[in-house]
Formats: structure tokens, sequence, C-alpha cells
């Protein structure tokens, strides 16, 4: 099944108000999966947006604790897909590492992330500015999502989520904010209320995302990451705050230099005014694209411990199988 609903499957009508962007859009992909080239723009009323800066945060009307979701990578997925946030239109697209295609490292006895994740439209984590928790300076990128539990969704999926707390990731000396939510469509969603709810309905989860985040930079050959606040979770109210914070900061950004360019990966602001769906390149570059793949990334797994434990507590080197 393809990571997408294109046009051709999709018999929505158009509509023009973001309030009807997640039941109302439609996704345009181009190239091939697993390639350089390859891109999924999103389109509405024959109308390119940025999932970025032209989805709302806030669905409709409303605001806290709900907010909008792009999925960029599900849950167990190899692909490191993301926002091109130095792009024009934030296509979604494959992430690189020295120069080749990059995954999810494979975290034993996890496949890939063990949750859905991606990331909050209109919000700017200011590198300019130092977190007042941990007093270092933010990443310069979207909040990132990390959706616990719920159905597997494809990438450039657009959710409705409820906030239920959050987890400062120190990573190379930067803040990078990790907010928890849950689907609205989860079953379990109306027994979650905060971050002190999870424990009782997923036991361990929330420590195996620590511990996860604390020790994935080790598959890559560098430090494991510090967890700010000493792992601290954050409750809602205080990653509300953190949200319109963020928010803020992406408004802030837009008033002052509207047409600022790639400097700070923000130069196509508003794009939903142009209709550029007729011009997009419809195939990939001529080139031999199975240089870009390496299949042992995808499918390797780094063992962090003899015995991963289930309340997630290990230490320990990674060794590349």
């Amino acid at each position: 099944m393809a990571p997408y609903k294109t046009e051709e499957e999709s018999n929505r009508p158009n509509y023009g108000t973001k309030s009807d962007f997640v039941e109302k859009y439609v996704l345009r992909p181009v190239g091939k999966p697993l390639t350089k080239e390859y891109r999924v723009y999103f389109n509405l009323n024959d109308k390119l947006l940025s999932p970025w800066h032209d989805l709302a945060l806030y669905p409709g009307s409303g605001r806290q604790p709900v907010v909008h979701m792009v999925v960029e990578v599900p849950r167990w997925w190899s692909a490191k897909m993301e926002i091109a946030k130095d792009e024009y239109l934030n296509p979604l697209k494959q992430d690189i590492q020295d120069g080749r295609l990059k995954y999810v490292p494979n975290i034993f006895p996890h496949k890939g992330y063990p949750f859905n994740y991606g990331m909050l439209p209109q919000t700017y984590q200011d590198s300019n500015l130092n977190d007042p928790l941990t007093n270092l300076p933010a990443d310069g990128d979207p909040l990132a999502v990390c959706e616990l539990g719920g159905a597997m969704p494809r990438p450039a999926q657009v959710k409705r989520v409820k906030v239920l707390g959050s987890l400062a990731v120190i990573n190379e000396n930067k803040t990078d904010w990790k907010i928890l939510v849950v689907d609205l469509e989860n079953p379990e969603a109306d027994k979650l209320s905060d971050i002190g709810d999870v424990e009782s309905l997923m036991p361990g989860y929330l420590d195996t995302i620590k511990e996860w985040f604390r020790v994935y930079k080790l598959a890559e050959g560098k430090k494991e990451n510090v967890l700010g606040a000493d792992g601290e979770l954050q409750n809602q109210k205080y990653t509300l705050s953190l949200i319109e914070r963020c928010h803020d900061s992406w408004k802030a950004v837009k008033e002052v230099e509207p047409g600022m360019q790639a400097r700070i990966s923000m130069a196509d602001i508003a794009p939903q005014e142009h209709g550029a769906v007729d011009v997009l390149p419809r195939t990939s570059e001529d080139r031999d694209v199975c240089r870009d793949i390496n299949p042992i990334a995808a499918e390797k797994s780094h063992f962090l411990s003899p015995d991963w434990p289930p309340m997630a507590a290990c230490r320990g080197g990674a060794l590349n199988v």
C-alpha cells in the first residue's frame, strides 16, 4: 500500500479553509520513494501548501489542548522522512546523512521509532533564544511530536492530537523538545488528560521513550543525549505554554521578515497564493539511484545492553550487527 493518498485515490471535494485541511487535503508525490529526489507535496483546492507555514497549528477556531500533527515517520518505519524546512513549500522528503539516504536506527528490541513521529505546524524553536528550562539554545526546528500508541499512520498524514506532556532532549548542546500526544481517534484518548495518566494505560512506555532518545545517537557513533530536567516529563499545562511560545516565535519571524531566505529555513512564508500544481517535475534524475540506498542501515540492529529491560534503564555502548 502506498504511504500516502494521491489525488487519483481521493474522491474528496476541494475546500479552501484551513479547518477542513485534515479531511480535504490530498498529496502530490514526485519521484520514486527511497531516492534523493522523492518529494511529497501538500495540495488543497488545486493549490500547493506548506505543511509548516500554511497548515494551522490549532484546528478551526479552537485552541488548547488539541493541535494538528504532521506525521513524518510512522512507528516501525525505516526511512527517516522529514519536512524539508530549507525547500520551497516544505515537502516531505527522506533525510540525507553523509551523502546517503538516512534511516531510523533500530535500537534493539525496537524497529525504528517506538512511536509515531512528526512535527507541529506553525511552530519554531528559535535558536537565538535560550530555553528557560535547559538554559541552552533551541535547535531552530519546528516542535517535534511523538504520538503514543494508536494506529500506524502514513507519512505526510495530518492528525488532530491531544497534547499530554513533553520531554526536553539535549542534542549536541541544543534543546530539542519532544511533544507527547495522543490521537483523538485513539479509543484510549478520553482516558488520557495529562502525562500522569499514561503509565497506568501503557506501563513502561514513557520510560522506553526516554531511554530511546537518550541512547539512539550511539548508533551513529556519537555521544548519548542528555535529557533536560534529569528526564522529568513536563505536564500538559507547561507543554501548552511551550507550544504557544514556539507559535509566537514562528509568528514573530514571519511578521518581521516575511521575505527571508533559507538561512533560517522559512523562505516560503504564506505560499498558499501560488498555484504551482502543474509545474512540479514528474520524473526523477536519470541516474543510478541504487547508490543512494544503504540496505544495511535500514535493517541492522544496535544492541545497547545484553537484555533491554522492559522498564528501560539500560546503559552501555552500541554494537552494530
